[in-house]
């Protein structure tokens, strides 16, 4: 998608599959909430120990969250290795994510 200079439409995906897991396997309103938002629900269950992360997990997803904000909404357009990186980053994030 994103080599047919669709970046914004693949970041908006991105975001969408990694905010619905969010949603659906650690009961986060994920969807509907700001990336400042969701990191701070995530940090707060880290600490609280309500899932199965690291801090680097969740620092990754900010940085993340954040680049797909600035694609979406201010017209950023990241290098092609930063997008192959950004979808890594995604499948990281799922894997070292967990309920508790």
């Amino acid at each position: 998608m994103w080599q047919n200079n669709q970046i914004k439409e693949y970041y908006s995906q991105l975001t969408e599959i990694v905010r619905g897991y969010i949603e659906r396997e650690l009961k986060v309103p994920a969807l509907e909430q700001t990336t400042d938002d969701i990191i701070e629900t995530l940090k707060d269950f880290n600490d609280a120990d309500t899932i199965l992360t690291t801090k680097e997990t969740i620092q990754k997803l900010k940085e993340l969250l954040q680049e797909a904000d600035l694609v979406k909404f201010a017209k950023s357009k990241p290098l092609a290795i930063e997008i192959e990186e950004d979808r890594k980053d995604v499948e990281e994030v799922i894997h070292n994510l967990k309920p508790k």
